[in-house]
């Protein structure tokens, strides 16, 4: 939960320096560092938290990827299936 909280601030944050794609960095950065900092106050080790906010920037980019990859099958089929 709060890796989307932290998302969305740095994506907010980011987007007044990079307007396009600083939503998509913002996000990212925004979400490891909220996960990075809350698994150290847990007191988890420094590795740990690292490994646990690596595991969470590679699910958002694969998740990007999958859905970017699913809007583009979609938007080809659908324009062979009018032409």
């Amino acid at each position: 939960f709060l890796s989307i909280i932290g998302g969305i601030a740095g994506a907010v944050i980011m987007n007044f320096f990079l307007p396009i794609i600083g939503v998509f960095f913002g996000l990212i950065i925004g979400s490891y560092l909220t996960v990075y900092f809350y698994e150290i106050k847990l007191g988890n080790t420094k590795k740990g938290a690292f490994k646990i906010a690596n595991g969470v920037i590679i699910g958002y980019v694969v998740s990007k990827g999958i859905k970017t990859l699913t809007i583009l099958a979609i938007g080809i089929y659908i324009i062979k299936s009018i032409s």
